[in-house]
């Protein structure tokens, strides 16, 4: 599941890249690299722990390795797809 969100995030920054290359809008896209950086390091991973079950141990693996692969998967996606658009489109800003 985190995949696809990762996935599916990493589509919708490269459309944003080619929508603000179309219309000539004036916001840099590391801006929006930023953006989906700090989703991926701050918003997204609390959305996917798991729900505390009252009476039980509350263990911190899950919430971790959720965190991490947000962190390794999505920020690697985010910088991969921005390094791929900027050298496809050297023109672009």
């Amino acid at each position: 599941m985190i995949l696809y969100v990762i996935g599916i995030l990493t589509l919708a920054q490269l459309a944003i890249y080619t929508l603000l290359d179309d219309y000539k809008v004036g916001l840099p896209k590391s801006v929006i690299l930023m953006l989906l950086l700090v989703c991926y390091f701050f918003i997204l991973p609390p959305l996917f722990y798991p729900k505390h079950v009252p009476g039980k141990i509350r263990c911190g693996n899950p919430a971790m390795g959720i965190t991490m692969a947000f962190w390794v998967f999505g920020g690697a996606a985010a910088l991969g797809a921005h390094t791929l658009y900027q050298a496809i489109n050297p023109k672009s800003k």
